[in-house]
């Protein structure tokens, strides 16, 4: 089993050579645990408030599709982002 700490998450994310290194580890996910913390801190530093942060994390780990109107979730992978309309604002 492995655990990979947030700075090399981050590594792996942004395709250095040490996330290259790494990259067999973190996509062995039968060998992989991963802790909250760490998800937090990962997502942290695309500025997701740590709620958000537990709920995409989530949405990731279980394959989902997460529909929503908050901003910061725009642009990310395996999301639905609907802008507010001004019958909801």
């Amino acid at each position: 089993m492995n655990v990979i700490d947030s700075s090399m998450w981050l590594e792996y994310f942004a395709g250095t050579e040490n996330g290259d290194h790494i990259a067999d580890v973190i996509e062995n996910t039968d060998e992989l645990i991963v802790p909250t913390i760490t998800i937090y801190e990962v997502f942290k530093k695309l500025k997701l408030p740590m709620a958000d942060s537990i709920i995409y994390a989530t949405n990731i780990k279980y394959n989902c599709v997460l529909w929503t109107q908050d901003k910061h979730f725009s642009g990310l992978q395996s999301v639905n982002y609907l802008e507010k309309t001004r019958d909801n604002q």
